[in-house]
């Protein structure tokens, strides 16, 4: 299982607006209503509002409320922190049983910078109490709280304390600009110019190999001695052709 699949529904949730309630991991619709948000937020307490105590239910509550509305209500989702994660590794075998936050981050090795698949926790006395899954350097997706449920957004170093690097993905190796490629040869050829014969060495003393007729053969150099002929290979055989401008030319750089 790699990164990439785990960070592709992530993203799944994000476009189906799911929403936060408190022990979570994935129940939808018809489980999804205001009795079972109630039912799940009934011990959880509660927190100000514009000065007025509200309790974690009613917030959570109102929060589905409005996805519904927004036509949310068929596809989203119900998850905590953790249980986002969970879910899906529940289902892909990737973890035995339930973990919080903390267990979670048990599964990581501890790294210093963040990249895409890597999971964010923000810690009290050593533990962790919430949990952030990066989509990629700069952005996380986390059940951020019954307000605002499942959101992306950016990733902020100061409100995270530990980076892990999860131990039950797949990563890609990196990818690495390509080198740079060598110069090419330069490639010069001998243009043959009419019927020449290729002999075995240089001169026309030697056994003739064939005759080129009109072509390109590869050029290989030229003799030290007179009559200073070139080298080639023809028929698959090493051999000289003669350099006379009237019968061959050298083209290419």
């Amino acid at each position: 299982m790699t990164a990439k699949e785990f960070i592709e529904y992530l993203q799944e949730q994000v476009k189906n607006g799911s929403i936060y309630v408190y022990g979570a991991q994935g129940q939808k619709a018809p489980t999804v209503c205001e009795r079972w948000i109630r039912k799940m937020e009934a011990n959880t307490g509660g927190t100000l509002v514009k000065g007025r105590y509200t309790s974690y239910a009613d917030i959570a509550v109102t929060a589905w409320k409005k996805k519904v509305a927004k036509g949310y209500g068929d596809v989203l989702r119900a998850f905590d922190c953790s249980g986002i994660g969970v879910f899906f590794f529940l289902k892909h075998n990737l973890i035995a049983h339930d973990m919080t936050a903390n267990g979670l981050m048990g599964l990581c090795e501890k790294v210093g910078e963040p990249q895409a698949g890597f999971w964010a926790f923000r810690t009290r006395n050593g533990r962790a109490v919430h949990i952030g899954y990066l989509v990629s350097d700069h952005e996380l997706i986390e059940a951020k709280g019954r307000a605002d449920g499942v959101v992306l957004r950016e990733y902020k170093p100061n409100e995270w304390e530990i980076i892990g690097k999860p131990k039950i993905f797949e990563f890609q190796p990196e990818p690495q600009p390509d080198p740079p490629k060598p110069p090419e040869p330069t490639e010069k050829l001998i243009k043959v110019k009419g019927n020449v014969r290729v002999r075995t060495g240089n001169g026309m003393e030697y056994q003739k190999i064939g005759t080129a007729h009109d072509e390109l053969l590869p050029y290989l150099g030229q003799a030290e001695d007179p009559p200073n002929w070139y080298k080639t290979v023809f028929n698959g055989k090493s051999g000289y052709i003669t350099s006379n401008p009237r019968y061959t030319e050298v083209i290419g750089k």
